[in-house]
């Protein structure tokens, strides 16, 4: 089949409305003359999405900017989730603490996020926590994460 995990595959043809899928006669040498769509037996091949973070150093009580890049297909709008996780640095205390939805609309490819530290008085070796992006459930075209962690590294 020449199948390989780059390509989504929708079947096209028939109509699809409501939830309901309807047949049509599915007609090759001219589409489904039923429904006004190509053949049943047509595959459209839509090419999956790719999402990676970057890592990132700041300084206590700066701000600084991560980059989720997006490769492969990106005609397709798709969400990814955006949280924070306490390694040696706390939310709240070191920095202050993430969980959003980043949304890429068609033909986006990538998109940045400030990312703030939070300065205290205390004498401290650098301090990390984790930024971790995940995939919606409700996109259309599944998105795939090729690198979904980064580290913060505050100095």
């Amino acid at each position: 089949w020449g199948y390989d995990n780059s390509k989504f595959l929708l079947p096209w043809g028939g109509q699809y409305n409501g939830g309901q899928y309807n047949e049509g006669d599915g007609n090759i040498l001219y589409g489904d003359l039923t429904y006004g769509h190509a053949p049943e037996h047509v595959i459209a091949e839509v090419p999956l999405s790719y999402f990676s973070i970057s890592d990132l150093t700041i300084e206590e009580g700066e701000s600084g900017t991560i980059t989720i890049s997006r490769t492969g297909g990106s005609k397709t709008a798709q969400t990814i989730s955006l949280t924070s996780t306490d390694d040696s640095a706390s939310a709240g205390s070191d920095y202050t603490a993430v969980d959003q939805s980043i949304s890429f609309a068609s033909g986006e490819t990538s998109k940045t996020v400030t990312i703030s530290s939070t300065e205290d008085s205390s004498v401290e070796l650098d301090e990390t926590f984790t930024l971790s992006i995940t995939a919606s459930d409700s996109d259309t075209v599944p998105a795939k994460i090729t690198d979904g962690t980064a580290t913060v590294t505050i100095t």
